[in-house]
């Protein structure tokens, strides 16, 4: 297992999907979620930079975690509380 703190975007989206799962779960923070009737959309931050991770509901099952190129966050402006922001930060 790589640890986060020498990841960056590039080598994150080249790990296996099993790898990619497990640091979200050990060293990311979740910032907001996005559902609809298809996907539930999940926005983490990981280290520097920012994750996605994509769960098709009908599938029952993560489809896709890949980093998020900062002009794809447009979506998340409506749903980002900037206290969270600031959390997150200030720890």
């Amino acid at each position: 297992m790589v640890w986060s703190a020498y990841l960056t975007m590039n080598t994150f989206d080249k790990l296996p999907l099993d790898e990619r799962l497990a640091l979200l779960r050990i060293d990311a923070d979740l910032i907001t979620v996005i559902q609809d009737k298809k996907l539930r959309v999940a926005l983490y931050r990981l280290d520097n930079f920012l994750v996605e991770e994509y769960y098709d509901h009908k599938a029952q099952r993560i489809t896709k975690v890949a980093s998020v190129k900062y002009l794809d966050l447009v979506k998340y402006i409506p749903f980002i509380k900037i206290s969270s922001i600031y959390n997150l930060i200030a720890h």
